[in-house]
């Protein structure tokens, strides 16, 4: 049986956020994934392998969110490396600019607003 790692399975949740619902669907399981991400694996095994900068651009912005901030900055450092172009954060709006992030060179064209956890439990 295959299996997969934390950080690959959080960067293909955000690699294949359409066939989830949308960013505040992966950004409520990344909410979760965040402890379990190593800072160090995330950028070895998982970016490297991947190689592709926009999704963690994307990813880097969320964790951010999420505030998994160790994490993302080694992935920052991942990042900036590559000296990568601005990604939309979705491909949903690709007109509406809302905000942009310097950091993650991410032009956020999407509200994303994870759902509470412990909130939801208790509704």
């Amino acid at each position: 049986m295959r299996g997969s790692t934390p950080e690959a399975t959080a960067l293909d949740l955000v690699r294949f956020y359409e066939r989830v619902g949308d960013l505040s669907h992966v950004a409520t399981v990344l909410g979760e994934l965040a402890e379990k991400i190593d800072a160090s694996k995330l950028v070895i095994a998982a970016a490297e392998a991947e190689g592709e900068s926009a999704v963690a651009q994307r990813f880097g912005y969320l964790l951010e969110r999420m505030g998994a901030s160790k994490a993302a900055t080694k992935l920052s450092r991942w990042v900036d490396r590559r000296s990568p172009k601005p990604v939309l954060l979705t491909s949903d709006n690709p007109g509406q600019e809302i905000a942009s992030d310097a950091r993650w060179r991410v032009i956020v064209n999407d509200k994303v607003e994870p759902e509470d956890i412990l909130d939801k439990g208790t509704k």
